[in-house]
C-alpha cells in the first residue's frame, strides 16, 4: 500500500501497528517529554516489522531524530523509498539462513539501502558490513531451500539469534 509519507509499505505490517499505535503514542510521549533522549525500539519477526513502522512514525510525528529500532530476524517492511528517511538510524540483525528475512518474496519489498546491518553466520560471526550480506545471500538461498522441508524454529527463533550473538560476545 502507498504510505502517507512515501514510499510503499506491507499493508499487513501497517494495519498491526494501527492497533497499538494510539496507546504507544501516549507512552512514548510521556517517555520522551521536553528531552531528547535516545529511544530504542527493538524487535524480533514480526514485532522487528512492527519496531521499523513505529521508528518511522515517530520520527515524523515527534521531528525525534534520537529514536533508532534493533531489529531481528525482521521481514521486508518496505520499499527504498519508505526506508530512505530512517535508513541511518536502525541496526538489522540477520541469520543468515533465517528465510524470515527473504519475506515477504513478491512484491517491491526490501530491507531499504541498510547501512547498519549485521549478518550472523553458522559459526556465530558477526559480519559488520552490507558487502558481506550479498556474498551470504547467494550462499543462504540453497539453505533456505532445506529449512522449508525441515520446519524454521531452530532458525528463527529470537532464542538462535541470543547463542549467535553469545558466541561472537565470547570469542572477543
Amino acid at each position: 500500500m502507498k504510505h502517507d509519507n512515501g514510499g510503499r509499505v506491507h499493508t499487513g505490517f501497517h494495519n498491526a501497528l494501527g492497533y497499538v499505535r494510539q496507546e504507544i503514542n501516549q507512552h512514548l510521549y510521556q517517555m520522551i517529554g521536553n528531552t531528547k533522549r535516545p529511544i530504542w525500539i527493538t524487535g524480533h519477526s514480526l514485532g522487528g516489522a512492527l519496531a521499523m513502522l513505529a521508528t518511522r512514525h515517530f520520527q515524523t510525528e515527534y521531528g525525534h531524530q534520537s529514536i533508532r529500532a534493533y531489529t531481528f530476524g525482521q521481514p521486508m517492511v518496505g520499499n527504498e523509498e519508505w526506508y530512505a528517511p530512517i535508513q541511518s538510524t536502525y541496526y538489522r540483525f540477520a541469520y543468515f539462513s533465517d528465510p524470515v528475512t527473504y519475506l515477504p518474496a513478491i512484491g517491491q519489498y526490501s530491507h531499504g539501502n541498510i547501512t547498519s546491518l549485521k549478518i550472523i553466520d553458522a559459526k556465530g560471526v558477526i559480519y559488520e558490513d552490507a558487502t558481506n550480506w550479498r556474498t551470504l545471500t547467494k550462499a543462504a538461498r540453497s539453505t533456505v531451500k532445506k529449512i522449508a522441508t525441515s520446519g524454521i524454529s531452530n532458525v528463527h527463533s529470537m532464542k538462535n539469534y541470543i547463542a549467535k550473538i553469545a558466541v561472537q560476545a565470547a570469542n572477543r
